[in-house]
C-alpha cells in the first residue's frame, strides 16, 4: 500500500475494514489493501440501493425533481438525474449490468447518443464529451462497469 496516507493524522483504512456495512468493507479491502481477487456480496439487496431502484421509471430514467423548464426539458432534467443514479448504484454499492436496473437505465441514456460516439443532453444540445470515454463512446463509469 502507498503511504498517500502519511500526510493524515491517523490511517482511515483500520476504521473502514471495521464498518458495519459490508460494501464499505469490500471496497476497502479491494482498493485500499489491493485485494482484486475478491468476490462482492450482493448489494443489490441493501435498503439504500432498493430506495434508488424503486424510484426507477419504466423506460429506465430517474425523475428530477423540481427542474426549472426555462433552462431545459423535463427529459433532459432526467437524463442529469439517471446519470446521478446510475453513477450512485455502480461506483458506491458496486452494483453491475447483471441487474436490471442498471441495463435499462443505460438503454435510456444510450438514447441520447449521437453517432459521433457522445452524449447529448445534459446540457442540452451542447457538446459534452466529459460524460463519455472517447474510445468507446461509453459513459466513463459505464465502461468500466461492463
Amino acid at each position: 500500500m502507498s503511504d498517500w496516507y502519511s500526510i493524515l493524522k491517523y490511517n482511515p483504512v483500520e476504521k473502514l475494514l471495521l464498518s458495519d456495512k459490508n460494501f464499505i468493507v469490500y471496497f476497502a479491502e479491494r482498493d485500499f489493501l489491493d485485494k482484486r481477487n475478491l468476490m462482492p456480496s450482493n448489494f443489490s439487496n441493501l435498503p439504500e440501493v432498493e430506495i434508488i431502484i424503486n424510484k426507477q421509471q419504466n423506460n429506465g430514467s430517474w425523475k428530477y425533481p423540481n427542474g426549472n423548464l426555462k433552462i431545459c426539458s423535463l427529459e433532459n432534467y432526467d437524463q442529469i438525474e439517471s446519470f446521478r443514479n446510475l453513477g450512485y448504484l455502480i461506483k458506491i454499492y458496486g452494483i453491475n449490468r447483471s441487474n436490471l436496473a442498471i441495463t435499462i437505465a443505460t438503454n435510456f441514456l444510450f438514447g441520447f447518443q449521437k453517432d459521433e460516439g457522445d452524449i447529448h443532453g445534459i446540457l442540452v444540445n451542447q457538446y459534452t464529451p466529459y460524460y463519455t470515454n472517447v474510445s468507446s463512446g461509453l459513459p466513463n463509469y459505464l465502461s468500466r462497469s461492463f
